[in-house]
């Protein structure tokens, strides 16, 4: 995972690789930031669940079905439901209070902003 703002910006969660934090397959470690690309290769494309970015993917995913369905074009009512799962995720691999979880928040505010 990148780091959304300064590193001392996140000062709303605990000390970096805590006990409850589990590592990604392939880490010895779950140190923040974490090295996505390197991680990829051996987690596979599920990994993107378990960082900030499977919000980013699902925000934008929600845009081009809005676009691509006309939504909200004409007299009747549309419904889209759009769930945003990667701090569930995030959450419980590395917990509430853990530098993972903030930085997924930070992220999906700016989604949201976007949105």
């Amino acid at each position: 995972m990148g780091i959304a703002s300064p590193s001392k910006a996140y000062d709303e969660s605990l000390n970096d690789n805590s006990a409850y934090e589990e590592p990604f397959a392939g880490q010895k470690y779950p140190k923040f930031p974490h090295d996505l690309p390197e991680l990829l290769k051996e987690n596979g494309k599920g990994l993107i669940k378990a960082t900030p970015y499977g919000n980013t993917l699902t925000k934008d995913m929600a845009i081009a079905a809005i676009e691509g369905e006309g939504l909200g074009e004409d007299i009747h009512t549309d419904l889209l439901a759009v769930s945003f799962s990667s701090p569930d995720y995030v959450g419980h691999q590395f917990g509430t209070d853990s530098k993972e979880i903030q930085d997924t928040y930070l992220r999906l505010d700016r989604d949201l902003a976007s949105f």
